[in-house]
């Protein structure tokens, strides 16, 4: 949960701008979003008015709550500054049309992973694992492994130290089960999950690096796990290795960190 007492009132709106961006185009009844920011009811319903008032927040016809038109206009905003969106396009258009499956671009947000974009291959049985806007903890999913495991030993085990009760409480995750995924991330040079997230589902990842060395993004394929056979994830991961290069070439050229 994103329990916020005794924050501000900016970290309290910037929590519930989270979860409502998790939770996607249906929205969140006030009900979960009390639950998961650990606040009162009526704090929460307060708070939820005055975003609304600003157009932060939107309440539907069903009084369930979703982002609002600003939050969009402020995207398009920072998408002029931070095009990764556009740079990786074509390159998430390639292995999806390649490799068949659904293809997704995940980029850091502090501790979490968000996924800012994503392509669907022509194999007849998707897997939509991921929702543009919806964040996970790192750690979590292909991507969000992917960018853990990419990160020196010191970040890395601050991350972990900073969302291992999220990892426990919503995703049933231990602290010792992260840093074995990373460790195997580490060693065979991309991340591999096997119906750790859904039954029957596996994903590959490999993280996207700034002209610094940063991880800070992902790309990450998902696909029904008899699919990932061993041949087909020595193939996809070169091609997702090649696209991620040529992504961090793009990045440099365009002027990015």
């Amino acid at each position: 949960m994103d329990k916020v007492v005794g924050e501000g009132p900016l970290s309290r709106a910037v929590s519930v701008l989270r979860i409502l961006a998790n939770a996607g185009p249906t929205g969140a009844a006030l009900t979960e979003i009390t639950q998961q920011v650990d606040l009162p009811h009526a704090t929460v319903h307060r708070m939820l008015g005055q975003m609304i008032s600003l157009r932060l927040v939107h309440r539907t016809a069903g009084r369930r709550y979703t982002l609002g038109a600003l939050t969009f206009e402020f995207g398009l905003a920072a998408a002029q500054s931070f095009d990764l969106r556009g740079i990786c396009g074509p390159h998430l258009e390639r292995i999806a049309a390649e490799s068949g499956h659904t293809t997704y671009l995940t980029i850091r947000s502090g501790n979490e992973a968000v996924c800012a974009d994503r392509r669907e291959g022509s194999f007849p049985i998707k897997v939509i694992a991921l929702n543009i806007g919806s964040r996970r903890p790192l750690g979590i999913g292909g991507g969000g492994l992917a960018i853990l495991a990419a990160l020196e030993d010191e970040e890395c085990a601050d991350v972990v130290d900073s969302v291992k009760s999220v990892l426990a409480e919503q995703w049933g995750t231990s602290e010792a089960e992260v840093y074995d995924q990373v460790r195997r991330t580490r060693q065979d040079g991309y991340a591999l999950i096997h119906n750790t997230i859904t039954a029957g589902v596996s994903a590959l990842g490999l993280p996207i690096r700034d002209s610094l060395g940063r991880a800070v993004a992902a790309l990450s394929v998902g696909t029904v796990s008899s699919q990932m056979s061993a041949a087909k994830v020595r193939s996809m991961s070169a091609l997702m290795r090649s696209r991620a290069l040529a992504i961090e070439a793009g990045l440099h050229a365009a002027g990015t960190p």
